[in-house]
């Protein structure tokens, strides 16, 4: 009443010694946080709603509509304040961004771009991409006061790298062709379901690799996003409601595209676990982060893997503070342990010193001149399966290719003539990566010949399906 006849200073004093008279009651936390935010004070309003979610107690039907009032007012005031702070929060990602050039010794570029898989952006080092320059890009579509903090934030992962590399202790993390076969290799028996159920081979290959690559980014960045989000609400207060507005977009995402039904079931059980405890750790994170004015974590509490999203979370509260210089890699191991991925990836020491290219450097699996050069060899490999083929039913076919097409996804290394792959398909035999692809194209050019391989041995098959014929007879 005191608020409605124009005296808010008495309202705002009623409202504190209701407080102090019942410090867990919510109600009088929220309604001083009404007036300030009134009377134009988004400050005093949010210290008010921060001391409410600190220190009020009281859980009840009508205390709970009190919380989310409370929260659509944070949620409102962090929108006023970013878009107030946004000149001042401009300038000190500017800052920012010229510190990390003189610790990293190379400038850094920032563009905007379309981003797949929701990313908001992202940072390329220039010692892993061979650049004189480290390039910097935020999705299109953002407004002005969230890129302030995803700039900080890919900034921050530069820095942790930086200082890393002073040490000598920078690791790159990455999934190999080995990496990606003994993840392939996990999810199988789940996979040979879905293709009973009328799913088509090329499609489970395709959303499988997806989800594996899409595990192990959210493994590598849950640790480390806790490490960098604490850091820029530590050190830079003025960021904290670009930091509020950036974060909640970015949970929001991952909630509704692993909540999608069709994506529930189409993911491996071991993915969609692990994917949800990740995604639930930084949940608990952020609302410790925001003193419980936020609940990024509650839809991920109907999941039974909350118990180990506390212990994730729980882990890196007691380990996080000594992460420095390389150290916060350890993080990442352990949570890989926890959620049973440890072996899905691989760390690669820094050499320290990078070539400045103009061009990406070709690896022996994806290397096209190096195919060319191996094709003779992949038509003696082609022949011999077509020759194998003849023995076998379509269905045993298409097990061989729907299996190699599985771990074949993270790449074949056909450049390697040790034969030290194996087949469950197949027991008792181990092949090379050439001898796979060849098994795995000639496999679907006889049962699917529509679908696409992914291997660039269309001429070799040709001259090996021409001297299958002759030998047949069948010419």
């Amino acid at each position: 009443m005191c608020h409605r006849r124009g005296k808010s200073d008495e309202a705002i004093a009623l409202f504190e010694r209701a407080i102090q008279s019942r410090p867990g009651f919510p109600n009088p936390y929220h309604g001083e946080a009404l007036v300030h935010a009134s009377r134009g004070e988004p400050a005093k309003a949010l210290e008010a709603i921060g001391r409410l979610f600190s220190q009020a107690k009281e859980q009840d039907a009508r205390s709970q509509q009190v919380y989310e009032a409370a929260r659509e007012l944070f949620l409102k005031l962090q929108t006023s304040l970013a878009k107030e702070n946004h000149s001042e929060a401009f300038k000190c990602v500017q800052n920012y961004k010229a510190e990390m050039e003189v610790l990293s010794g190379y400038p850094v570029r920032i563009e905007e771009a379309e981003m797949e898989d929701n990313l908001g952006a992202r940072i390329q080092m220039a010692w892993k991409h061979g650049r004189d320059h480290h390039l910097l890009t935020t999705g299109r579509g953002y407004a002005p006061e969230l890129l302030s903090h995803l700039e900080a934030h890919e900034l921050t992962h530069l820095k942790m790298e930086s200082e890393a590399r002073k040490v000598g202790k920078n690791q790159f993390f990455t999934t190999t062709a080995r990496t990606h076969e003994i993840a392939a290799r996990a999810v199988l028996p789940e996979m040979q379901q879905w293709r009973k159920e009328g799913h088509s081979d090329d499609a489970i290959v395709r959303v499988t690799a997806s989800l594996i690559k899409g595990l192990c980014g959210i493994l590598f960045n849950c640790p480390l996003d806790m490490l960098i989000e604490r850091h820029l609400y530590q050190s830079f207060p003025v960021l904290r409601p670009s930091q509020f507005l950036s974060v909640r977009v970015m949970a929001m995402e991952a909630w509704e595209a692993s909540n999608h039904p069709e994506v529930r079931r189409l993911t491996s059980r071991i993915i969609l676990r692990a994917s949800y405890a990740l995604n639930g750790a930084y949940g608990l994170f952020l609302d410790d982060l925001f003193h419980g004015a936020s609940s990024f974590a509650a839809p991920y509490t109907k999941f039974d893997s909350i118990g180990l999203s506390h212990r994730l979370y729980q882990h890196w509260q007691e380990h996080s503070q000594d992460c420095v210089g390389g150290g916060e890699n350890r993080l990442v191991d352990d949570f890989a342990d926890m959620v049973g991925i440890r072996d899905w990836y691989e760390w690669k020491p820094d050499p320290g010193q990078h070539e400045i290219v103009a061009a990406p450097v070709w690896e022996g699996v994806t290397n096209p001149t190096l195919l060319d050069q191996k094709h003779p060899a992949a038509v003696l490999h082609l022949f011999g399966a077509l020759q194998r083929y003849d023995k076998l039913s379509a269905e045993s076919i298409r097990e061989i290719a729907f299996e190699i097409a599985m771990f074949g996804q993270g790449g074949l290394d056909y450049a390697n003539p040790e034969s030290k792959y194996t087949l469950r398909t197949l027991p008792g035999e181990r092949f090379t990566g050439l001898q796979l692809m060849c098994l795995m194209h000639a496999g679907f050019q006889r049962i699917a010949p529509e679908m696409e391989s992914g291997t660039d041995l269309h001429e070799p098959f040709l001259k090996a399906l021409e001297l299958h014929q002759k030998l047949e007879g069948k010419d």
